[in-house]
């Protein structure tokens, strides 16, 4: 009967009926072996791009002018309507110094002269749409503390 199952065994695997010298090793392999469709990778560049420095922030680029031609008519129309404007506002700021003013009001009343006082100096600048952008905030400003 052990006969019969040492034979049972030896029919499952047949590596036992080997001896040790015969039996394939089952150690797994040292270095495992290369793959056929394997690709090296391309040596990548790394070397980095050479510096450039400029000094003083200056370049060799011109300078260039981004603000839009305007004709002198246009340019004389933007005067007076930013003179008109500063009238205006100018009013409306009297009107408003007659009735006292709490601290968010007197603030207010500064920015519209900080406004007033940009508008004059983009005009003699000759920067006339900024002008006209300024004394439009600052009548905006007025009239509305004029309403309250």
């Amino acid at each position: 009967m052990l006969r019969q199952r040492v034979r049972r065994r030896n029919r499952r695997n047949p590596a036992r009926n080997l001896r040790a010298s015969h039996r394939p090793s089952l150690r797994p392999q040292q270095r495992p072996k290369p793959l056929k469709n394997h690709r090296k990778r391309s040596q990548r560049s790394t070397a980095t791009p050479p510096k450039k420095v400029v000094r003083n922030g200056g370049t060799a680029d011109p300078a260039v002018q981004l603000a839009p031609g305007v004709s002198a008519e246009q340019a004389s129309s933007q005067r007076q309507n930013t003179t008109q404007l500063l009238a205006a506002t100018d009013a409306n700021l009297k009107q408003i110094s007659s009735h006292p003013m709490n601290s968010s009001q007197q603030a207010s009343v500064d920015q519209i002269r900080k406004y007033m006082e940009q508008a004059k100096a983009a005009e003699q600048a000759g920067d006339v749409q900024r002008a006209q952008n300024l004394a439009s905030k600052a009548l905006l400003l007025s009239d509305d503390l004029a309403k309250q």
